[in-house]
């Protein structure tokens, strides 16, 4: 089988460890031990790129490049122009993307824009299309009028859905009638060469890990330690991440004097990041939407407690498997609260699921990940 795998989110370079390009380009590693041959397809962005060989990339040129479709602002005409450019010109490259390498099967990360490029190309040329919804074309895309539309179309003209959680899954079901299927998406981590992190020992060490983007939430996160901030101080918090709010986050800190807070920015040392995971006490998820947030992955292999929002699949998930604590969504007096909770019990709930942790980091494996998927697909060729 020689499969073609459509993203608008790669890693320019081995070791680019940003977002869910980095689980898509492990994925798509252990995918090529299990058939022919894969491929990658994806838009063109700024950047010095890796010649790939073992599995090729195709970067298809647009008018965009010099930022992610997930920090497009609607209500801005030329990035709505950007991105009809995106959806014009994918459509026209992945055919000869089909033609030259003799895929079979299309797998498409993303409803948009990526499953409008399979849908197209099936029309056209008869490859059939799987998508794996993974959050922002189901709770962002599928409610802007227009994009709804090409998602539920996208939707029912698929040979296979999947979702990256149960409440997105869901939500596909509501808004095209199709079933899709849970499909989890999880980042294997080296945890045996992290680097030591000191950390205050006498302090509970939070952290937050993701993009400073508004989705995020890491400005309900600050606002949240300005509260606990005026009640305790035996705690500290690392923000791992970079993004458009990096600036505004800095002199927010700067203005309320918050110096139990370390703005780090993106990190690209994988070890160092995992050094963080391993120092710190509870990692904190304020996010705004999400579906089921890869960190989450991350965390089980560290065994940390975890702190989320109210969104996607982090209200049942945290706990029923009793990791710690949900706040409602956008309510940083919750969050604070949450936090003060953890404080208290972290180390109790960390000792407490030692056991149970590894058993429950295998159905995040990705070796067992791939298989359920060419489970599902082996009927399509």
């Amino acid at each position: 089988m020689r499969i073609g795998i459509v993203t608008h989110n790669y890693p320019l370079y081995k070791g680019q460890s940003k977002d869910a390009g980095n689980f898509i380009y492990h994925f798509a590693h252990e995918l090529s031990k299990k058939v022919e041959k894969v491929f990658v397809f994806c838009p063109n962005y700024a950047g010095k790129k890796e010649d790939y060989q073992d599995i090729p990339v195709t970067w298809f040129n647009w008018w965009g490049g010099n930022q992610k479709l997930g920090n497009s602002k609607w209500w801005n005409p030329f990035d709505l122009l950007l991105t009809a450019n995106l959806l014009f010109t994918g459509r026209r490259e992945i055919l000869k993307f089909i033609k030259e390498n003799q895929i079979d099967t299309v797998l498409s990360f993303w409803n948009i824009p990526g499953g409008v490029f399979a849908m197209s190309a099936k029309d056209k040329l008869g490859t059939p299309y799987v998508t794996w919804a993974l959050g922002s074309d189901i709770y962002v895309y599928g409610k802007l009028p227009l994009l709804k539309m090409l998602v539920v179309s996208v939707l029912q003209n698929t040979n296979k859905a999947f979702g990256n959680s149960l409440d997105i899954c869901s939500r596909i079901k509501n808004i095209s009638k199709v079933n899709a299927k849970f499909l989890p998406t999880a980042n294997s981590l080296k945890l045996a060469a992290s680097k030591k992190i000191n950390l205050p020992q006498d302090k509970f060490n939070f952290l937050f890990l993701g993009r400073l983007e508004s989705v995020k939430g890491p400005d309900i996160l600050i606002e949240a330690v300005k509260i606990l901030s005026s009640k305790r101080s035996d705690f500290t918090v690392s923000m791992i991440g970079g993004g458009s709010m990096f600036d505004q986050l800095k002199y927010k800190l700067r203005d309320e004097n918050l110096k139990v807070v370390s703005l780090l920015g993106y990190i690209e040392d994988q070890d160092l990041v995992n050094g963080y995971l391993l120092a710190c006490d509870a990692l904190i998820i304020p996010s705004r939407s999400e579906s089921f947030p890869l960190v989450i992955t991350e965390a089980l292999q560290a065994n940390l407690p975890i702190v989320g929002s109210s969104v996607g699949d982090m209200p049942t998930f945290i706990p029923e498997n009793k990791l710690g604590y949900i706040f409602n969504r956008e309510d940083p007096l919750q969050l604070s609260e949450m936090m003060s909770k953890m404080i208290e019990n972290g180390k109790k709930i960390k000792k407490q699921n030692a056991k149970k942790i590894k058993v429950l980091v295998k159905d995040f494996q990705l070796n067992r990940i791939v298989d359920n998927f060419l489970k599902e697909i082996k009927s399509l060729n």
